[in-house]
């Protein structure tokens, strides 16, 4: 065989192989075909098996359940309300001076001023006791979470909004804590202690909050804003427009939990966790974030939830009252001057201004 005829053998020789493996085989579909490899239904992952959904996406459900969360990193809120009652609103007209009483009518200490009784040698606890600083509000940064109160207590049906100054300082203070205090500007910067204890004119309120105890309906688990500085106070305010709009937004972001809440029995709570600051996973943690109590008359429930949202819809106020506190840092402890109402005239001179139910 010649060179030439060797070469086109050996050529048709190659072209045979080929074709015999081409014929077992089935070309590979490119992307372009549209063509997907289905995946066996045995080797899918079982629902189970799926990562719940992350605590952005359900903080997405409603942007005002992340901006209602009070925890360990952002206690120092600049707006705070508190409840009282009638009678109180009648002597706030009169005073005009919101921060007035040590302790209550009874003389009964409340839990916070037992806490502070209890640390004998505590710098800060001696501050507050006594002098420019004990003074005591109390108050919260939702107005709905403080409503209800506790079983069998009730601290009033009016509703007032207090705005702290720009400059106003912020304590912390956990008493069962390893590090019971800490102290804040109103924009997150850390206070050293022992400026405050220096200088303690800034500090306004305390963010008392108790972790330990049982998290069920009906423990001790609870937090409170003590406001204990009338001069740090930039304006408090009763009936007025602001209010209004608040206790609407309030309305409506209790209601935005109904759908996630069970029908009867309350799901568990992390309130302790969600308030050192444990990011929250699921809506139940956005709820506990906000209430400041953990009791019967906050349980995560579609009746509580449905009944807690109709008493802040029913709120009413009176007449509106705006006042922006001039008393100074030292002189805010001294007693209040008690205002008398003026004396009536006789019923046979008074004049009759007005006929019917309010005469």
């Amino acid at each position: 065989m010649d060179r030439y005829n060797r070469r086109v053998w050996l050529g048709q020789a190659g072209a045979l192989v080929a074709g015999v493996g081409g014929c077992t085989s089935k070309p590979r579909p490119s992307a372009s075909t549209g063509t997907a490899r289905e995946t066996s239904p045995a080797r899918r992952p079982p629902p189970s098996a799926q990562p719940p959904p992350s605590a952005s996406a359900v903080a997405a459900v409603d942007p005002s359940w992340q901006s209602a969360l009070v925890n360990d990193g952002n206690f120092a809120q600049p707006v705070l309300f508190t409840w009282t009652t009638a009678d109180q609103i009648a002597e706030l007209r009169r005073t005009k001076r919101l921060l007035v009483h040590r302790r209550s009518k009874s003389g009964e200490l409340s839990r916070f001023d037992t806490a502070l009784e209890a640390r004998t040698t505590d710098p800060m606890a001696r501050l507050l006791r006594a002098g420019p600083l004990s003074l005591r509000r109390f108050a919260w940064s939702q107005a709905w979470a403080t409503l209800r109160g506790w079983p069998g207590e009730n601290y009033g049906a009016h509703l007032i909004r207090v705005r702290l100054k720009p400059e106003a300082l912020v304590a912390r203070f956990e008493p069962a804590s390893d590090q019971p205090w800490s102290v804040s500007t109103l924009t997150g910067r850390p206070v050293p202690l022992d400026e405050v204890q220096a200088k303690p004119s800034r500090l306004a309120a305390i963010y008392h909050v108790v972790k330990v105890g049982a998290t069920t309906e009906g423990s001790s688990v609870y937090r409170e804003y003590v406001l204990c500085s009338e001069s740090q106070i930039a304006e408090w305010s009763y009936g007025t427009l602001a209010i209004k709009q608040q206790l609407e937004r309030e309305e409506a972001l209790v209601r935005s939990f109904v759908p996630y809440a069970p029908p009867d029995a309350s799901s568990p709570s992390r309130a302790p966790q969600v308030w050192s600051a444990a990011p929250p996973k699921v809506p139940r943690d956005y709820y506990d974030g906000a209430v400041a109590f953990i009791n019967e008359n906050y349980r995560f429930t579609k009746a509580v939830l449905k009944a807690t949202a109709d008493e802040v819809a029913a709120v009413v106020s009176g007449a509106p009252l705006v006042v922006e506190p001039t008393v100074a840092f030292a002189a805010q402890a001294r007693p209040v001057p008690t205002v008398k109402p003026r004396p009536m005239e006789p019923k046979k001179w008074r004049k009759k201004r007005c006929w019917g139910t309010f005469c």
